[in-house]
Order: C-alpha cells, then structure tokens, then sequence
C-alpha cells in the first residue's frame, strides 16, 4: 500500500490526500476508573482486562502520585493507583467482578461524551505528559515497549530511580496480543541523567522509542527503513518535506 511507507514518518517522504479505511459498528463507550491500593494489584489486573473478551478502547494506568495533577474529571486524587477504562456498555458488569475480585474499587463515570474535551481519553497517552507539565514544566517523559514479565523491570527501574520516575502505562497490541507500553513521566535533571536512564531501561529489556532526538529513525528501531526512502524518492524526489528528520534520506548512497 502506498500510504504505509508513510505512516509514522512524520511529513517527511510524503502527504496522504486521500485515504479509504474499513469501518466498524460505533460504539458508545462508557468511562470507567478502576482505583487499586497497590500498584503489582493494578498491574495484574490491568493484564487481566486485557486478556478477557471485553470489547475496549483505552486502557491506561496512572501511578499516584501522577492523580493531583491531572484535571479533575478522572475522579478525585486518591491514595490509590488508577486505571482509566473505555469499554463497551455490555462489559460492565463483567469488569466490576473483576474490579471486586482484585479488592479494587470501580467508579463508573457514564457514556464518554467527545463533545465536551473532558473525557478519560485526553487524560492518556501523550495527554498525561502534557497536564503535567503544564503546572510543571520540570518534568520530561519517555516511550518505551516494556519487556515481559513487567513487574520486575519496573520494580527494578522504580528502585534505582524513586520518585524521580512516575510510570505511566498503556495497553496496546503488538501482532494480535497485549502488551504494556510505558510513558514514564521523569523528572528532568540533565541530558546525562536522561541518557542514563534510558540505557537502564534498555538494559531491563524495554525497547525505547527516544521522543528526545530529531529524526525518525533514531525516535523508532534505530534502524533505516528501506521503504519509507523509496517512498521519499517516489513522492519527494528533491527533498523538499522536512528535511534532515529521515536519517536514510541523508546517508542514502
């Protein structure tokens, strides 16, 4: 397909015009917060969601201390650790089971309205590194795909780093099965200090995606990809689309 050299390659070997996607039913998603007292019980639990036949939408997972700087319709900052649900109406009484069985406790926010800008969706994902920093900018953050088990690399990395490091989780698949992505807010303490951590997370297993450097490659694998070049040479033979990000564009033979 033509537009897939072009996707995630930041206007750099093209522009999508026209794109035709495939469908599915609308659902009407309903918000679910889901505060747990210890963070291996939201983890597991977490994992558990993802394994069952609930039909979601955004699973994410907050450490405590990140809930008093968040906006306050996700719920009040509690001694809690939190998981940000969007599920599909018929799953709710199977996910307060599961909330229940793993001593948790589930607070059902109603139907997710987009038109208000206030839904548990702009508290994820890149969302939650923003309301952080809008009251502190001293905080920076990181992308990484964790290994697996989890636990024991967070742990390992929580220990090393304190509090300096606030981890931020969200669901996702890779090739049809869930794994958890982490966007670690961190506290920002020099470019050495980050580079440091970075080389922790890899050496726990984590593939990082560095958000911190200017080209493609270096903020994915770390690898050129053939593809998104002879994508660039088909539609922008002159360079023109924003030059110096594709690192294979520059070192091309």
């Amino acid at each position: 397909m033509d537009a897939e050299a072009l996707n995630h390659a930041y206007g750099t070997n093209g522009i999508i015009t026209a794109l035709s996607l495939a469908t599915a039913p609308a659902v009407n998603w309903h918000q679910v917060s889901v505060d747990c007292e210890h963070w291996e019980q939201a983890i597991e639990l977490m994992q558990r969601i993802a394994a069952s036949a609930l039909d979601l939408h955004l699973a994410s997972l907050l450490e405590q201390p990140l809930l008093p700087r968040m906006p306050s319709w996700g719920g009040p900052a509690v001694s809690a650790h939190r998981l940000l649900l969007l599920v599909a109406p018929d799953g709710l009484n199977s996910l307060q089971r599961m909330a229940q069985s793993a001593g948790a406790i589930l607070r059902d926010l109603g139907p997710e309205d987009l038109s208000g800008g206030n839904g548990l969706r702009e508290l994820s994902w890149n969302h939650t590194t923003l309301h952080v920093r809008a009251s502190e900018p001293g905080w920076t953050y990181l992308q990484m795909l964790l290994p697996q088990p989890e636990a024991p690399a967070m742990a390992a990395l929580k220990q090393r780093w304190g509090d300096a490091l606030l981890w931020h989780l969200e669901l996702v698949r890779q090739q049809g099965c869930p794994r958890l992505a982490a966007l670690p807010l961190v506290r920002w303490q020099g470019a050495d200090q980050l580079n440091r951590l970075m080389d922790d997370c890899r050496a726990a297993g984590a593939v990082l995606f560095n958000p911190h450097v200017i080209t493609v490659e270096d903020g994915g694998l770390g690898v050129i990809d053939a593809d998104q070049v002879a994508a660039k040479q088909r539609f922008d033979p002159e360079g023109l689309l924003n030059p110096g990000k594709l690192r294979g564009w520059e070192e091309r033979s």
